[in-house]
């Protein structure tokens, strides 16, 4: 049973991390002015389902570590709140649905940690162009 809640919790963090990758809102408006730059971006309070003490610390210093424009996304994608949510340990294996430009997978990657493995999972390319939602431009890139 534990197995089985752990697939499906899996598999569940998987489809939230693809729905909010995509979830980002297109306008034909101009964009608002960017709001100022943040002087430093505090570790979260994290609150993580694993008993060892290290889980917090990991997840703090792989979010630490990202680019500043990652970093300026994690009001909108929460990604401490996320993984939390979704139980997500280090040291196991996760699958991301359709990991893109691979903005969860660089967060993911150091905190699983060497003993943890993260699963790439797309469809074959030949399949986007039945959605109908890409150009044949953007099939190439």
């Amino acid at each position: 049973m534990m197995h089985t809640q752990n697939t499906i919790r899996i598999l569940l963090a998987g489809m939230v991390l693809a729905l909010v990758a995509c979830s980002g809102e297109r306008s034909d408006e101009p964009a608002p002015a960017p709001a100022p730059e943040p002087q430093a971006t505090p570790a979260p309070d994290i609150e993580l389902h694993d008993e060892r003490p290290d889980a917090a610390a990991k997840l703090a210093a792989a979010l630490a570590a990202q680019p500043d424009d990652a970093q300026s996304r994690y009001p909108q994608r929460r990604p401490a709140e996320t993984l939390s949510f979704f139980g997500i340990e280090p040291g196991m294996s996760v699958a991301e649905v359709f990991p893109g430009g691979g903005w969860y997978s660089k967060i993911l990657l150091p905190y699983l940690g060497e003993d943890g493995r993260l699963i790439g999972v797309d469809y074959p390319i030949e399949l986007f162009s039945l959605f109908g939602f890409m150009s044949e431009e953007q099939l190439q890139a």
